[in-house]
């Protein structure tokens, strides 16, 4: 499976290296040697139904630091390469003095980014709940038109805009939650009409007032490279099925 050069217009889209299109292998390494000495976990799966199926293979990779940090990084099949087609960061900074400026943060990831092509902020306000938590929001919509567009609710896939405004990152159990199955490839193909290639969101975050940081999150998601995967892994199943249904066995002896 090819996928079609992306248009990013000069910008880096990574996450600490971790990059769509990258190979299964050279993400686990890149993992391994920021965390040297850590425990890196992973998962398998394979595709295909009763009757045909592949091997098993690498399905996702994460780490997790208590009150520090997590990594989620998460790959197509072998068959559409066994690259990364989405990565996630949180970090959380449980030690006051070690909590970055807010200002300074939101800075840094223009930055490296660029202009994002969205924005939400959720000021404090004394009239309700949210009297001293602040967070801000950056959306970069890259490749295609630009665009993350696609309605809220689908009556078949649950909410498909989620993906144009907020992070992929989950912890946990529920990491296994976003991992690739061409089960989900209608929804694939949906989100991948939004208008854009790659979405990728920042979330940055404070509980106190201050204008200091407690938590960021960035998060990347290749809508093209996963919904085509998932049609060149159904298109491989089909035709393995297909194979299997031309073998006609003679009847028993009777």
């Amino acid at each position: 499976m090819n996928v079609p050069a992306y248009d990013f217009q000069g910008r880096s889209i990574d996450i600490i290296g971790f990059a769509p299109g990258m190979k299964a292998d050279a993400a686990l390494k890149l993992l391994k040697d920021r965390k040297p000495g850590k425990e890196v976990r992973g998962s398998t799966t394979s595709i295909g139904n009763r009757t045909v199926s592949s091997e098993s293979f690498d399905s996702y990779y994460y780490f997790w630091q208590r009150e520090k940090e997590e990594i989620n990084v998460y790959l197509t099949s072998p068959s559409a390469g066994n690259e990364v087609f989405s990565a996630s960061r949180n970090l959380e900074f449980w030690n006051a003095e070690e909590r970055p400026d807010f200002e300074k943060s939101i800075a840094a990831l223009v930055e490296k980014y660029g202009d994002p092509s969205k924005r939400e902020d959720i000021l404090p306000d004394p009239r309700y709940i949210n009297k001293k938590s602040k967070t801000v929001t950056l959306m970069w919509y890259l490749g295609g038109a630009g665009k993350c567009e696609l309605k809220q609710f689908d009556s078949i896939v649950g909410n498909l805009s989620d993906i144009c405004n907020k992070v992929t990152h989950t912890t946990g159990p529920s990491v296994n939650d976003f991992a690739y199955t061409p089960a989900k490839a209608d929804m694939y193909s949906k989100t991948a009409t939004a208008g854009s290639d790659v979405v990728l969101v920042a979330h940055i975050h404070n509980n106190d007032g201050s204008d200091r940081v407690f938590g960021i999150t960035v998060s990347f998601t290749d809508l093209k490279r996963r919904s085509l995967s998932a049609k060149a892994d159904i298109a491989l199943v089909e035709a393995e099925q297909a194979k299997f249904d031309s073998v006609k066995v003679a009847a028993p002896e009777l």
